[in-house]
């Protein structure tokens, strides 16, 4: 039988890239200067991946984090694998409907995500006429799996944990992350890699079918 999400649950926090956002032509600059820093032996300290996402870095800052040297003609080469990367996002086929049925339905919807700052802009502007709340890891300074994050979106939705559903695309980062923070969660499982520890769904179709009912008409 498939789990129904618990009585209570009034707002809707969802995971973007991968969730409800797409990138068909991926590029993945930021990965390169981490590769980069890797080939050349560098062995930068701390957790440099969650910083980068923790910080409204540049490119070139990001490098100067990692400690890796660009050359004129890379940087515009990232640059403009950064820009045709950020020009291809688009959101998956269902989700508008789906965020506005959700919306009708009375939920209050965010969205919390790991991201450089580079792609806040173009996920803003295909999301913002749908959702009420945004949490952006390079704005708050904290990256998911850390409690703070999904914390400071319960916050902002003004909201506890046990009435806020979080979903999203991994399950490390989406659904364990969020449950330890006092979150309910589902994983969106698009790619069919399954998890014995979660009920998964494949669109967001199938999770607001089956779980998600009407609550209330919103103002």
């Amino acid at each position: 039988m498939k789990p129904t999400t618990p009585n209570g649950v009034k707002a809707v926090i969802f995971d973007v890239f991968g969730t409800l956002i797409e990138i068909p032509n991926p590029k993945r600059p930021y990965r390169q200067l981490l590769e980069m820093a890797r080939n050349d032996g560098i062995q930068p300290p701390g957790n440099v991946p969650a910083e980068m996402m923790s910080k409204r870095l540049t490119l070139r800052e990001a490098a100067q984090l990692l400690g890796v040297q660009l050359s004129r003609d890379i940087h515009l080469r990232l640059e403009r694998e950064l820009k045709d990367e950020l020009d291809s996002v688009r959101m998956f086929p269902e989700v508008p409907e789906v965020l506005r049925l959700l919306r009708e339905r009375g939920y209050i919807l965010a969205v919390c995500s790991n991201l450089a700052a580079p792609y806040v802009e173009p996920a803003n502007h295909l999301l913002a006429p749908y959702i009420d709340v945004a949490i952006w890891s390079c704005d708050v300074g904290w990256v998911k799996p850390e409690p703070q994050i999904y914390l400071s979106a319960v916050r902002k939705v003004g909201l506890p944990a046990s009435e806020v559903l979080m979903v999203g695309d991994t399950y490390r980062t989406d659904v364990a992350g969020a449950q330890a923070a006092g979150l309910h969660a589902r994983l969106l499982d698009r790619v069919g890699r399954g998890s014995s520890a979660v009920t998964s769904w494949s669109t967001l179709n199938a999770l607001v079918s089956s779980e998600l009912p009407s609550i209330r008409k919103r103002n």
